[in-house]
């Protein structure tokens, strides 16, 4: 089985009200970390989840195809719900990509 590659977006709602919609909806817990290229994200299931704005804090958007989007979440794990539609604040997540990679374990 792969391993999915999935973007989610929302174009008005914030970082904290993306991170509570989602922990509500999964049970995760998040943490805050900040890092000098992306500022202050979120992330849960170690980096299989994270929850970034745009633009960086080099004024820079993380996905060019979808500078429009004020949150990004980026998940690289199976077993998630889809979060399409998710209610966040005043706005709903949107499922921009999503790509399923093949799995790098060989099976025997």
């Amino acid at each position: 089985m792969g391993v999915p590659d999935i973007l989610y977006g929302a174009l008005t709602a914030s970082l904290e009200e993306v991170g509570s919609a989602i922990a509500a909806a999964t049970g995760l817990e998040f943490e805050l970390r900040e890092s000098s290229y992306v500022g202050v994200y979120l992330c849960a299931l170690g980096d299989e989840l994270e929850i970034v704005t745009q633009p960086t804090p080099d004024d820079d958007p993380m996905e060019d195809d979808f500078a429009g989007y004020a949150v990004l979440v980026y998940v690289t794990v199976r077993d998630l719900r889809d979060l399409t539609d998710l209610p966040v604040g005043g706005d709903v997540l949107r499922r921009l990509r999503y790509v399923l990679e093949p799995s790098l374990q060989r099976s025997e």
